[in-house]
């Protein structure tokens, strides 16, 4: 039958594996973000573009609503890390910056933008930048929220751009744990399908394992998950030289191993990049379509014994 065939079984499988790489290899690469401060360190930088006044920044920064934003927990002491919010709601950010900077117009139409700390004087791009923002207000800008609201619009769209900062940079981590784990596991997904291909056991625990994945795993039911599918994959010490799965013990017995088993690792590696989410929503779409081949399947074995049954009636 053809939804029922082994060739969709070993794709089941092959999709479950990736499911598993890809939880653990998030769960990874979220750690990774929190110990270094990604999202926090990224909302910084964007501030950082924004704000070309160092002074002004700090000022910025040391304003009691940003401050609340700001929680030190046992990493940051640990690290000795100063702690930066890693979200900034717009109207937090207008309602902050404008106590810091102050902006009116005067009677002559001229903008009059300064700090509101006479000890802070600001520097002339962060007055231009201030001077393009309010100038289309005209006399407006002395109206409250109309400044705000302008503010809000241009911390908006900077922060757009600062998402996809933060989505490039967490996709680098994504790639790096993914090469590591890849190796760490072995995951040669070539062997892997060799060894499903060839072996009906394998698949049928595969297919039992994908079957039972209703609802994204965590990443302990992920590790379990990894260890359970060790069909061609994974280190072993006692088997040959020539086994891609054989765990070099000198330097010299590096390159055959990466000779056997790099095209593998490559395929499993870009799977994992491809987020845990794509991988699940794909399981349960292939698991429902080997479902619906097994029922189609029955089907028509029952119409065709009906049919056989009818013929030999005299």
């Amino acid at each position: 039958m053809l939804f029922g065939s082994s060739s969709l079984e070993v794709l089941i499988g092959v999709v479950l594996l990736f499911l598993v790489l890809a939880v653990i290899a998030s769960a990874v690469t979220e750690i990774v973000g929190q110990v270094l401060g990604l999202r926090s360190r990224t909302l910084a930088d964007g501030i950082r573009a924004m704000l070309f006044d160092k002074a002004a920044r700090d000022a910025f920064y040391e304003h009691p609503l940003i401050k609340s934003l700001s929680h030190k927990g046992q990493l940051d002491k640990l690290l000795r890390r100063f702690p930066r919010p890693s979200y900034i709601p717009s109207d937090v950010f207008a309602r902050v910056l404008l106590d810091v900077v102050s902006v009116k117009q005067a009677a002559d139409g001229t903008m009059e933008i300064a700090a509101t700390d006479p000890e802070l004087t600001l520097d002339d791009k962060t007055i231009d930048l201030f001077e393009k923002l309010a100038k289309p207000l005209g006399p407006a800008v002395n109206e409250a929220g109309q400044l705000a609201a302008e503010v809000e619009k241009w911390f908006d769209d900077a922060m757009d751009r600062v998402s996809g900062w933060y989505k490039r940079k967490t996709q680098l981590v994504l790639v790096t744990v993914g090469v590591v784990l890849v190796i760490w596991a072995n995951a040669n997904v070539l062997r892997y399908v060799t060894v499903l291909s060839t072996n009906p056991d394998a698949r049928a625990a595969v297919v039992a394992a994908a079957e039972s994945t209703t609802s994204p795993i965590s990443t302990d039911d992920a590790l379990a998950k990894l260890k359970a599918l060790d069909f061609g994959i994974g280190w072993d010490a006692t088997v040959k030289a020539e086994d891609s799965r054989h765990l070099p013990a000198t330097l010299g017995e590096i390159p055959p191993a990466l000779g056997a088993n790099l095209l593998g690792w490559l395929f499993a590696i870009a799977a994992v990049s491809m987020g845990a989410p794509f991988w699940f929503d794909l399981l349960k779409n292939v698991v429902n379509l080997r479902g619906a081949g097994a029922a189609v399947d029955g089907a028509s074995t029952k119409q065709k014994k009906a049919r056989e049954a009818a013929r030999a009636q005299p």
